[in-house]
């Protein structure tokens, strides 16, 4: 019964209309919920209007640093297996990849063929290790929104409790790894350390970024905020995107937020006033840059 139950799913997954057609689904489902929001919080508007201007040139030219800290960060990843991928390249694979998530919902597919085709780089050990990298920035930045909670009075927690958090993830990876073997430090072998220090700095560097980019966006819309509610703010969003559900995640985004509301204080005029604002910069420097790479291919 097992084993005629798992081929069936292997056999639903293994069907790209059933797949494709999921994904449309989806899409519609949040595309409707977000409408209805909208609708319901047309208000959210008076707040976009308030805008103070003086901010939009900070905020784009912090977006655009992102996006050359993110291409940087992908470039020494790509220097693992000593491939070296020109910034200006690595940009353009960036930029191709988020107008694919953001339009079309198929940006990895694209970096991955490219990659493939370009630089014959062996994926599985480029996602390994990827995944790897990014299971750690995950754990690192869980443990600072369950801080941030904390001295928020939002939950509560006992720094015993908090340390068991911690301790129980290292646990489970040391008995992976030593008991039964299954955790594979390979990928990690013969990377030079300069790299490494590399990418960690760049990462660090991308989440300072992203968190100064999200309390200018509150300024920018005279949000009277503190500084830990948008970095929560930011850390939901990031959570939230390591999914993505339709394409730029439009309307699952917002959802999200508007269902951790308890934890950044921002009520649903806010937070829709919020991800408009960060849509239209983003896109319009996103189009810009796709514009200027088929330009200068040209």
């Amino acid at each position: 019964m097992l084993a005629k139950t798992i081929e069936y799913f292997n056999l639903i997954y293994s069907n790209k209309n059933f797949i494709k057609y999921s994904k449309i689904s989806i899409s519609i489902f949040f595309y409707i919920i977000i409408i209805n929001i909208i609708y319901k919080n047309i208000g959210f508007l008076s707040i976009l209007r308030n805008i103070n201007y003086s901010y939009i040139l900070y905020l784009i030219a912090l977006i655009f640093l992102r996006i050359l800290i993110k291409s940087a960060q992908q470039q020494y990843l790509y220097k693992i297996d000593s491939i070296e991928i020109p910034l200006l390249e690595s940009i353009k694979i960036y930029i191709y990849k988020l107008i694919g998530n953001n339009f079309m919902n198929f940006g990895s597919i694209y970096k991955i063929s490219y990659l493939k085709a370009n630089y014959n780089i062996a994926l599985t050990r480029y996602m390994k290790l990827n995944t790897a990298l990014t299971t750690t920035e995950v754990f690192v930045l869980i443990y600072l929104f369950l801080y941030l909670l904390v001295i928020n009075n939002v939950i509560f927690l006992e720094i015993q409790t908090l340390t068991l958090i911690l301790l129980i993830p290292l646990t489970i990876i040391f008995l992976l790894k030593y008991k039964f073997g299954l955790f594979n430090l390979e990928i990690f072998k013969n990377i030079k350390r300069f790299v490494l220090l590399k990418l960690i700095s760049l990462t660090l560097l991308f989440h300072f970024i992203n968190l100064l980019i999200y309390k200018t966006y509150f300024e920018t819309l005279f949000l009277n905020k503190e500084i830990i509610q948008s970095t929560i703010y930011y850390l939901v969003g990031y959570f939230t995107n390591l999914i993505s559900l339709t394409p730029g995640n439009i309307g699952y985004f917002e959802f999200i937020q508007i269902q951790a509301v308890n934890f950044h204080s921002l009520n649903v005029s806010e937070i829709l006033a919020v991800s408009t604002l960060n849509r239209i910069l983003a896109y319009m420097i996103i189009l810009l840059l796709f514009l200027y790479t088929k330009f200068a291919k040209n």
